[in-house]
């Protein structure tokens, strides 16, 4: 069913055009920008536009359908198809795929669960060490601690160390 869509001046329109003959599509409105003139006119993504100022746009180019529409400066008449009758709303993403025209509002499904059945009875108690019987010792005290650089062994060793790079001895 056509509808005449009359869209009051100046340009800009605030709507995306997509299609033409060298596209081996139809023109089309592709995106409407929300609050402008094609989107107060109740223009709708996927009208297919029939006239372009009461010329017949299905043998017209991307570009010459184009040209056409920024030839009116103070109203562009559109002759527009659409296919089912729909409201324009935002673009909605949903799994992946892009639906211009669909806008869902409906709560997801979720699973029940009573409460109890995927929760703890009974809290259990922190336990701080794998078993706490146990009396061995898992990590020595001197692992956390650098008093065991200063013992007096690892002093006499480094000191040597140093006192061997500083010293030359003769060749034999």
């Amino acid at each position: 069913m056509p509808l005449n869509v009359v869209l009051d001046g100046p340009a800009p329109w605030g709507f995306r055009l997509m299609g033409g003959k060298d596209f081996n599509q139809p023109l089309t409105i592709s995106r409407i920008t929300p609050g402008s003139k094609a989107s107060i006119a109740n223009l709708c993504p996927g009208d297919i536009i029939l006239a372009i100022e009461g010329v017949p746009a299905t043998d017209m180019l991307h570009c010459e359908a184009q040209n056409k529409i920024k030839e009116s400066t103070n109203q562009l008449c559109l002759t527009v198809e659409r296919n089912e009758s729909r409201l324009w709303s935002p673009r909605v993403v949903e799994e992946g795929r892009a639906h211009p025209y669909k806008l869902n509002l409906e709560a997801e499904q979720q699973e029940y669960k009573p409460i109890g059945t995927t929760h703890n009875r009974r809290a259990q108690p922190f336990v701080a060490a794998a078993n706490i019987d146990d009396k061995r010792q898992v990590v020595s005290t001197s692992y956390n601690t650098p008093i065991g650089l200063y013992s007096s062994g690892n002093i006499q060793d480094a000191m040597e160390g140093q006192i061997r790079g500083l010293v030359h001895q003769k060749p034999e």
